[in-house]
């Protein structure tokens, strides 16, 4: 029982970082293409 919860926690953790990871990830594309084309801003 113990070792399902620390492998179900070490699974959350894991899967909670690849989430911020691929936040940052699409914030900073955004970011990118913005600058890069600012006539995005009015498509959004």
């Amino acid at each position: 029982m113990v070792m399902m919860v620390q492998r179900f926690h070490l699974i959350m953790s894991v899967y909670v970082v690849d989430c911020k990871a691929i936040c940052c990830c699409l914030i900073f594309l955004h970011i990118t293409l913005v600058s890069y084309n600012p006539s995005l801003w009015h498509n959004l």
